[in-house]
């Protein structure tokens, strides 16, 4: 550790013009604008035992004092502070105006050498887990520019390089999987707090993150909106729709409606209904290509399918296993895309029945087959379960659910 120089008196002498200090940049632009009448920042550590005298972890981060007399500024610091990593120039004295010292507080220089912006670490959670800037900025919702400048502060505050940049994207280094855990835990104990307190209000209003199908959130909850927020004005609802289960460990969302009960300790699930589903065609479809009459005569018709990163799904494999040889026509990666190949004529689909039902543009496709069905579950954490928000939409999607045509649990 440095040894401390000796300190120098306060001699109320005129106002420096120079500063050499690391807390005030920009000092000489400063001092040159400085009218001679300015202020001086001296800063005086107090007396006692050497260096060595307090360095545990408990020590106390005395804040610094200010006081001002018209021709100077005196900001004391106690040792202590300067032995816990309280990043304030080396030298006992220093001249600067009061801009300078202003400029000092507002950029955090009074902050601890090793304590990072949380900010930083959420952009570079998000660069390891999308290996990209574009994927961070999109998770994030900011720019990509955005996502490197917080990465080179990051770099910057750590001294050392995190990503090392590849033709496949971002690559951590041997420091970034270091400092990953450790982020993780920091966002781990951050989201934990958001829920705490958003967990504490007792009346319905402010902002649900609700994540569903695209399916569910088109044909199902977005009708029935108006009716929801007129009776809850106090509230809004945001939904994520889409095919990706959000993880609400981490925050990405706050109630889910899911086709399989949650896993996790900290998720709660109640089970909604079952949703049925079975095998539709347009009525030109079957103008032009007849109506099957088994499960045989699958094979000389067109199938709709998801996309193959859905192959493994447990209703899709059923599908494809009925009609191995039937031709596939169209694949898609959403549920309203599909509806929308089926109701234009471009095969046989197999859809959730609530979301068709009393719909003209689908015909259902041998009824009498037992075709799988899929459990439907409300999701939340178990922290949230007392918020009357997060209450108010559970209850909401249940009673939705059944006047929805999904058979009750």
């Amino acid at each position: 550790m440095r040894s401390l120089p000796p300190v120098a008196a306060d001699t109320g002498s005129a106002p420096s013009t120079t500063c050499a200090s690391s807390v005030c940049e920009g000092a000489d632009d400063d001092a040159r604008a400085s009218a001679p009448g300015g202020y001086r920042a001296t800063t005086v550590r107090s007396p006692g035992p050497g260096p060595t005298a307090s360095t545990t972890p408990n020590a106390a981060h005395a804040a610094p004092t200010i006081s001002m007399s018209p021709r100077s500024i005196h900001v004391r610091m106690t040792m202590s502070s300067f032995i816990d990593g309280i990043m304030w120039p080396a030298a006992g004295e220093r001249n600067c105006t009061l801009s300078q010292l202003e400029r000092a507080f507002l950029h955090g220089r009074w902050q601890t050498k090793h304590m990072f912006p949380w900010d930083d670490l959420r952009v570079f959670l998000a660069a390891c887990r999308t290996g990209s800037h574009a994927g961070a900025a999109r998770a994030l919702g900011v720019a990509p520019t955005t996502v490197g400048r917080r990465l080179a502060a990051l770099e910057g505050a750590v001294g050392a390089r995190l990503f090392a940049r590849t033709p496949d994207g971002l690559s951590p280094t041997a420091e970034a999987r270091a400092l990953l855990p450790r982020a993780e835990h920091m966002e781990a104990e951050a989201l934990e707090a958001e829920r705490t307190l958003a967990g504490a209000d007792k009346r319905a209003v402010g902002v649900v993150q609700l994540t569903c199908g695209e399916g569910f959130a088109e044909y199902v909850l977005a009708p029935a909106l108006p009716a929801f927020l007129a009776a809850h004005p106090g509230l809004t609802l945001e939904v994520r729709g889409g095919v990706k289960a959000l993880d609400l460990t981490r925050g990405e969302a706050e109630v889910a409606l899911r086709n399989f009960r949650p896993r996790e300790r900290s998720l709660v699930g109640r089970r909604l209904g079952t949703e049925l589903t079975a095998l539709y065609a347009a009525p030109s479809y079957l103008a032009a290509r007849g109506v099957p009459r088994s499960s045989a005569d699958l094979e000389g018709h067109d199938l709709i399918l998801y996309d193959r990163s859905f192959d493994r799904m447990e209703s899709q494999a059923w599908f494809r296993a009925l009609a191995p040889r039937a031709q596939v026509s169209f694949r898609a990666n959403s549920t309203t895309l599909m509806h929308a190949a089926c109701a234009a004529g471009a095969g046989v689909a197999m859809l959730s029945t609530p979301f068709v039902l009393g719909d003209p543009r689908y015909v259902q496709v041998l009824p009498r087959l037992a075709v799988p069905a899929l459990e439907l579950w409300s999701v939340v954490h178990e922290d949230l379960r007392a918020s009357a928000r997060v209450t108010v939409a559970l209850r909401w999607l249940e009673t939705l659910t059944r006047r929805s045509g999904f058979e009750p649990p």
